[in-house]
C-alpha cells in the first residue's frame, strides 16, 4: 500500500506540472478574461508539486504513518484524492522494519529464534483475553532482556511493547 500511495503522489506530481503549465499558457495568451483563470491554474499546480513532493520525500523516510503528520495527509487529501485517501489507510505492517511478535516461539524468546522476533506483513492474529497475563508478563520480561544485553535498540524496545500491549488486548 505504500508503494501504491508513493506512485499516485508521484502522478498527483505529474498532473500539477501540467496544470501548471497550462495556467502558463492561459496566462500568456494575452486576453484579460483568461489570466485570472491561468494565474489559479498556475498556483493550484505548483501547490499539488510542493505538497506531494513533500509528502512524497516524508513517505520514503518514514518508519511509521506516525511519522506523516495529519496536516500534510490532509493537504494531500485536498490537492491529491486518491493519494490522501491512501494516507489515512496506511497501517504499520506497510512500512519496512514492522516487527510483529509470534505465539508459536515456544518460550525461546532470544535473537537467534526468529520465530520469535521477524519482519511481518501480517500482524499475528490477538490471542484470546483469558490466561494470557501471563504470557504477555513473559514476553515483556524477555523483551527488557533483549534490550539490556543490546540485542535491540531503544527505539525497537519500546515499538515491540507497544506491539505487545496492542496483541494482548484484555
Amino acid at each position: 500500500m505504500k508503494k501504491a500511495t508513493q506512485i499516485f503522489l508521484i502522478i498527483g506530481i505529474i498532473g500539477g506540472v501540467f496544470n501548471a503549465l497550462g495556467g502558463v499558457i492561459l496566462a500568456a495568451s494575452g486576453e484579460q478574461a483568461l489570466l485570472s483563470s491561468g494565474l489559479t491554474s498556475i498556483i493550484l499546480g505548483l501547490a499539488t508539486i510542493i505538497i506531494c513532493s513533500k509528502v512524497n520525500k516524508q513517505l520514503k523516510d518514514a518508519q511509521s504513518p506516525q511519522d506523516i503528520s495529519t496536516g500534510w495527509k490532509v493537504a494531500t487529501l485536498l490537492v491529491d484524492l486518491i493519494a490522501g485517501i491512501l494516507l489515512f489507510c496506511l497501517k504499520d505492517e506497510h512500512f519496512d522494519g514492522y516487527y510483529s511478535y509470534s505465539s508459536s516461539s515456544e518460550g525461546d524468546y532470544s535473537p537467534s529464534n526468529e520465530s520469535y522476533y521477524t519482519p511481518s506483513s501480517q500482524p499475528s492474529a490477538a490471542p484470546a483475553a483469558s490466561g494470557n497475563l501471563d504470557e504477555l508478563s513473559t514476553r515483556l520480561a524477555k523483551l527488557k532482556e533483549l534490550y539490556d544485553s543490546g540485542a535491540i535498540t531503544q527505539e525497537e524496545y519500546d515499538k515491540q511493547k507497544d506491539i505487545l500491549f496492542d496483541t494482548y488486548q484484555f
